[in-house]
């Protein structure tokens, strides 16, 4: 008989972030979950079998490689997965979008050390960057034989929350066959973290090996950059392969009317924009579902979004359309929609939201497909300004963190901010407190004096308000 192995075990180990949206007045109150790994998690599965006793470390690397990759794909940032409480729940109002384009700067590095050599002159290393963030990785140009290289590269990530963690690792790089590139450093800071070091002001971050550190540092600048509806920042041509010229997003909804017997259903959208392909899950027929609210085979929904950067590559070439081909099982196409560039650039703030037919049988595909730009950020600080309040008296608190605000919602629907806004800032209002409770004791009544403490993102920084004594219902305002 054939050896035969198996999965005893399978751990992840990482933070995860749950958006609940949109509310309603119903319980559960909200209307879906969505959640995701805020970072790749730490991934690791225990074998049975023949690849357990072998220690089969190459089966076993590549297995971990592959599974990973699928979980990024599917549940960490930007990919979420969708749960809907309500089932006729509209993804449109489920969905949040980025919080804008995070631009880096690899501005310069320092004391690296040399490689002594027991014969010959020591190896003045040739030191480069890469630095990756969420599922986009990014390189630096190699600064030869200098322990100080000077870097001044930018390159741009699609952010999507403020505890995403830039992963940095610096390289010596090597010409020869017989000796590869090797490690001089890793670091990993979060997103939070730039934004509430200075924004463009220079942030040294020290370099590690097997968590101890070598002394060398890279120093980054950090740019949160709204997305906005105007076209200039892609229709310029690009600098490097590092940059983006802004995001395209294509969110499949629904099918509507599918030409084919409810007991054979098993269909998917393959989405095609240039060189890039996306597929939706599958929705089959399951009896024990059939006739549920929501899980009607034949008017399926896939409620699926795929982002996609608007890389040098592809705009090296007029931007593509977008092609929508519905399948049914392996290979039966029920139809295929296309949209071009020239169609959804022209529409109210550069995005379509329609429902087409799609092939000759009368099926319809409900799409979203919306293109957005990069405004530059303006210098970004850290301050907070609070005014001093009188003991029990009704008191103005006001917190104000800048960081850039890129998206407002409204009516659960994202607003693309206007290009003239002030997107420095976020102002958080401290308003009011309610059901603190009085405590007793044997001979008084302690009445709470409230204060509140506001933290942003992953930074060790906090604000506090002033106090408000002897009240259950405390106002700042």
């Amino acid at each position: 008989t054939l050896p035969s192995f198996g999965i005893a075990n399978i751990t992840l180990e990482g933070r995860m972030q749950f958006v609940m949206k949109p509310l309603t007045d119903v319980i559960p109150c909200v209307e879906a979950v969505q959640f995701a790994f805020i970072n790749p998690p730490k991934f690791d599965l225990d074998f049975t079998g023949i690849v357990a006793i072998a220690n089969a470390n190459a089966i076993t690397n590549k297995i971990v490689n592959v599974v990973e990759e699928s979980l990024t794909s599917m549940m960490v940032l930007p990919n979420r997965m969708l749960i809907k409480l309500d089932p006729f729940c509209k993804i449109l109002n489920a969905y949040t979008p980025p919080l804008g384009v995070a631009r880096i700067t690899a501005v310069n590095g320092g004391d690296f050390a040399n490689i002594n050599k027991t014969f010959g002159k020591d190896d003045i290393p040739d030191i480069y960057l890469e630095i990756s963030l969420g599922d986009r990785k990014c390189k630096t140009k190699t600064i030869v034989d200098c322990v100080d290289p000077r870097w001044d590269e930018s390159m741009d990530f699609v952010l999507s929350g403020y505890d995403q963690k830039l992963n940095i690792k610096a390289y010596d790089a090597k010409d020869s066959l017989l000796d590869t590139n090797h490690v001089v450093g890793v670091a990993e800071i979060a997103a939070g973290e730039l934004i509430l070091s200075g924004g463009k002001k220079n942030v040294r971050v020290p370099l590690q090996v097997k968590h101890v550190n070598t002394g060398a540092y890279i120093a980054l600048n950090f740019e949160l950059c709204p997305l906005i509806s105007s076209p200039k920042s892609y229709e310029n041509p690009l600098k490097s392969s590092n940059d983006l010229g802004g995001l395209m997003t294509i969110i499949v909804i629904q099918a509507h009317k599918l030409p084919i017997p409810k007991e054979e259903a098993a269909t998917f959208v393959n989405v095609t924009c240039g060189m890039k392909k996306f597929t939706t899950g599958v929705v089959a027929y399951v009896p024990e579902y059939d006739g549920l609210p929501g899980c009607d085979v034949l008017n399926p929904f896939y409620d699926t979004i795929f982002e996609v950067p608007l890389d040098l590559e592809m705009l090296m070439k007029k931007i593509p359309s977008v092609v929508f081909e519905l399948v049914n099982g392996e290979k039966q196409i029920l139809g295929k929609l296309e949209v071009p560039y020239s169609e959804f650039i022209a529409s109210p703030n550069t995005t379509t939201i329609e429902s087409r037919q799609i092939g000759d049988a009368g099926a319809h595909l409900d799409f979203h497909i919306t293109i957005n730009g990069i405004k530059p950020a303006s210098v970004i600080k850290s301050s907070a300004v609070f005014e001093q309040a009188k003991p029990g008296i009704r008191s103005t608190e006001e917190a104000k963190i800048d960081s850039p605000q890129n998206v407002r919602t409204i009516n659960s629907q994202p607003t693309l901010v206007d290009e003239n806004a002030d997107t420095s800032k976020l102002h958080i209002t401290m308003v009011s407190g309610q059901g603190f409770k009085t405590t007793k004791k044997r001979f008084v009544k302690d009445i709470p004096d409230v204060y509140c403490v506001v933290k942003f993102g992953s930074s060790p920084k906090t604000w506090r308000t002033s106090t408000i004594k002897d009240n259950e219902l405390p106002i700042w305002n």
